[in-house]
């Protein structure tokens, strides 16, 4: 008897790599996402980011873009999608555009470098001159990604 499981199995993975690069943000769904508070933004993106496979952030001819916190500390600047980090890039950032990091590259090589220059995440950073973003210590954030997926994550306040 002729069996289609294993002939099911690479169709399958393929659905599952078209579905992880199909999402697209809606208007709706940015607005709706950037007026959430703190602790429920920093849980949509990293429930979108271990979805899809893809952490955003801006890159300018002179490398990545960083932040600054109010104590003049560096920030990295994270979005769980490419239309998330174009709204962001202005003013200061009005030379960047959005590029991708696949999770496996963020885990394997972004973080270590991250930590080891003390560098703070800013997640999930609104556009505008008031912009706010969500302050996450770069291996808190790797544990969220990598770990058992929950309702809520609790972003540390790393001040």
């Amino acid at each position: 008897m002729h069996t289609e499981a294993r002939s099911h199995t690479p169709v399958m993975q393929s659905l599952c790599i078209i579905k992880k690069m199909s999402w697209n943000p809606t208007k709706k769904e940015q607005s709706w996402a950037l007026s959430l508070s703190s602790d429920d933004r920093y849980a949509y993106a990293v429930d979108k980011i271990r979805d899809h496979g893809e952490i955003w952030s801006l890159k300018s001819e002179n490398g990545w873009v960083l932040g600054c916190d109010p104590k003049g500390n560096p920030v990295f600047p994270i979005w769980p999608h490419e239309k998330y980090a174009v709204e962001t890039a202005i003013g200061d950032w009005c030379d960047s555009y959005p590029e991708m990091i696949p999770i496996e590259k963020w885990i394997n090589e972004f973080s270590n470098q991250l930590k080891e220059n003390n560098t703070v995440l800013g997640v999930m950073m609104t556009p505008g001159p008031n912009s706010t973003w969500v302050p996450v210590p770069v291996n808190h954030f790797s544990l969220h990604l990598q770990g058992p997926r929950r309702k809520k994550y609790k972003p540390i306040d790393y001040a």
